[in-house]
C-alpha cells in the first residue's frame, strides 16, 4: 500500500471530543485500544455482520428465511471471534462468569434482534423496493494536499449502499442503539454520513441522500399472563411491555381468549406497534451546498489535526463513560503510573477498527 496520511471520520471525532482520548487511540498517533473491547462497540460490531448478510448483492433474491439463518450464523462467528480475541489478548484460557453471563445475553439479543429486523423488511417489501449495490465497501478520496510530501486522504466504509426503485443511490447506516432519540434534527447536520456523500459525490457516484437504519437493542416478547385474571382478561394490556400486534394475538389464540376482550389494546398495538418502535428509518437529503459545506470541515479539522496540536482531556459524564481509555486518563490526572496501565492493560494497533489505513 502507498504512503498516506489516512484521516478518518471517527478520528476527526475523537479529536473535537477530547484531544487527549484521540491522541491515545487515534492511528495517526499512539494507537492504543483496550484488551476488553467496551460492550457497544463489540455488540454492534457482530451485529454489523449479521445486517451485511441480510443486504448482501449475492443473496437479495434468495429466500429471507435461508438468508436470516445466515446471518444468524455470521452474527454467531463473529460474537465467538470477539470471544476470542479477548482470551488470546489477556491470556486466558475462559471467560470469568461475569462476561460469560453478558457474553450469553447478547447471544439471545442478537439473534432475536435479526428476527424482528427481517420481520421489519417483510413489512416495508424491502425486496421490492430497494436493490442492494454494495456493502461495507471501502473508500478513498484525496483532500488535495500533502503534509512534507506525504498525500493526505480521507478513507471512510460504508454499511450499505442501495438504489431505490427509481435508480437513485442511498447510503444507508446501521446503528443499534439502547434508546432511540425523540429528535431526528441533528441527522440533518450529520458530519459522519455527509462526508461520507460527498466523498462519494467526488469519487462519481450519483447518491443523493442517507438513510439511517436504527434498530433498538431489545425484542418483542408474548404479553404477561396475569396472577389474576381481571374484567375476564389473563394477560396483561400494559402499555409498557414489549409486544406487538402479532405476539399479543397469538397469546390470545393461544389462552383460548376472545379477542373482542382486548380490542382497545389490540387497536392500538396496530397503531402504534407497540411501546417501543424497534425499528426506524429516517431519510434524509443533502444538497450540493451541504456537501461542499461537509467538505470544507473535513478539510479545515484535518488541517488542525495534523499541525501538531496541543493535548489535553475534555472530561463530560457522556464521554467518560463510553471512553476507550478512562484509567489512563485517571491515572494521568493524579499522577498514578499511568504508562503500566498503558502496557498491561492495552495493546497497539496498525490498522483502524479492522479497516484499511
Amino acid at each position: 500500500m502507498r504512503d498516506v496520511i489516512p484521516i478518518h471520520n471517527s478520528d476527526q471525532e475523537a479529536f473535537l471530543s477530547c484531544r487527549r482520548r484521540w491522541d491515545l487511540t487515534s492511528i495517526l498517533r499512539q494507537a492504543y485500544r483496550p484488551v476488553d473491547m467496551p460492550r457497544p462497540l463489540k455488540f454492534g460490531i457482530c451485529m454489523h455482520q449479521g445486517y451485511e448478510v441480510l443486504h448482501d448483492p449475492r443473496w437479495w433474491l434468495l429466500d429471507l428465511e435461508f438468508v436470516l439463518v445466515m446471518a444468524k450464523s455470521e452474527f454467531v462467528e463473529a460474537m465467538k471471534a470477539v470471544r476470542d480475541q479477548y482470551l488470546m489478548l489477556s491470556g486466558r484460557e475462559a471467560l470469568d462468569e461475569e462476561h460469560q453471563i453478558e457474553y450469553d445475553e447478547c447471544m439471545i439479543l442478537g439473534k432475536n434482534m435479526l428476527d424482528v429486523y427481517a420481520d421489519y423488511m417483510i413489512q416495508n417489501e424491502d425486496r421490492s423496493n430497494w436493490h442492494p449495490l454494495g456493502v461495507e465497501e471501502e473508500w478513498e478520496v484525496p483532500l488535495g494536499f500533502s503534509v512534507e510530501g506525504v498525500e493526505v486522504v480521507f478513507r471512510f466504509r460504508t454499511d450499505l449502499r442501495m438504489a431505490d426503485r427509481d435508480g437513485f443511490q442511498w447510503l444507508w447506516d446501521h446503528k443499534t442503539t439502547a434508546r432511540m432519540s425523540e429528535s431526528t434534527a441533528f441527522l440533518e447536520r450529520d458530519p459522519q454520513m455527509g462526508k461520507y456523500l460527498w466523498g462519494l459525490k467526488k469519487l462519481g457516484y450519483p447518491v443523493i441522500g442517507a438513510i439511517y437504519n436504527e434498530q433498538y437493542k431489545g425484542y418483542p416478547d408474548l404479553p404477561a399472563v396475569l396472577k389474576v385474571t381481571r374484567l375476564g382478561r389473563s394477560l396483561s394490556t400494559s402499555k409498557s411491555q414489549d409486544t406487538t400486534y402479532a405476539l399479543m394475538m397469538r397469546a390470545i389464540q393461544e389462552h383460548n381468549e376472545d379477542p373482542a376482550m382486548y380490542e382497545e389494546y389490540l387497536e392500538w398495538l396496530k397503531a402504534t406497534d407497540g411501546a417501543k418502535q424497534f425499528v426506524r428509518r429516517t431519510m434524509i437529503r443533502r444538497n450540493e451546498h451541504q456537501l461542499k459545506m461537509q467538505h470544507q470541515t473535513l478539510q479545515d479539522i484535518t488541517v488542525e489535526m495534523l499541525n501538531n496540536p496541543t493535548i489535553y482531556p475534555s472530561p463530560t459524564k457522556f464521554k467518560c463513560d463510553f471512553c476507550m481509555v478512562p484509567d489512563v486518563c485517571q491515572q494521568m490526572e493524579d499522577g498514578s503510573d499511568w504508562e503500566w496501565t498503558l502496557k498491561n492493560r492495552y495493546h497497539q494497533v496498525k490498522d483502524h477498527y479492522g479497516h484499511a489505513v
